[in-house]
């Protein structure tokens, strides 16, 4: 049996030793299966495409967002048996890991996640009297800290968000 994989591009090193740390295990495991390297990395421009002709890898890193998309298509498979068997089901965050929970089934396995960050303008944040605040602030923290920081007369707004695509 052959399968092909995601494997990262030659430029992330450590993200290849890791990719290759998995293969060896997977295949001192399974000596029955040969893993393909594939250097195809998801897009939404190319999913159809690589479907239709049958070139897309067996395992591959999508968007936590495509996954509807993919299953609507049959495109992903069912792993719910799998996902309730995975002993370390219960470390990953279920917010992440309910991205792929589609009409109470599981097609994919969150990993790493969405990594966000929230740079505070302390200097801002101190003119203005407002306290920074803490570790475990919430949404509705950051938004009461934004309205206190913003001053729409001078063009300040509280809340810059950045993003770059969709």
């Amino acid at each position: 049996m052959t399968i092909s994989v995601y494997y990262p591009l030659p430029d992330q090193v450590e993200n290849r030793k890791l990719e290759d740390d998995k293969i060896k295990r997977f295949t001192e495991k399974y000596p029955n299966v040969t893993v393909e390297k594939s250097d195809w990395h998801y897009s939404t421009d190319e999913i159809g495409i690589k479907m239709a002709a049958n070139e897309a890898p067996t395992f591959f890193n999508t968007f936590a967002t495509e996954a509807k998309f993919l299953v609507e298509r049959g495109w992903a498979a069912d792993i719910t048996e799998l996902w309730n068997n995975y002993e370390f089901k219960d470390q990953i965050n279920p917010i992440l890991q309910n991205q792929f929970l589609i009409d109470g089934k599981v097609y994919g396995v969150t990993q790493k996640g969405y990594v966000t960050s929230t740079v505070i303008n302390k200097k801002l944040l101190d003119d203005k009297g407002v306290a920074v605040p803490s570790y475990d602030w919430t949404w509705d923290d950051m938004l009461s800290t934004a309205k206190a920081a913003s001053d729409t007369k001078k063009g300040i707004s509280g809340i810059a968000p950045m993003g770059k695509g969709n």
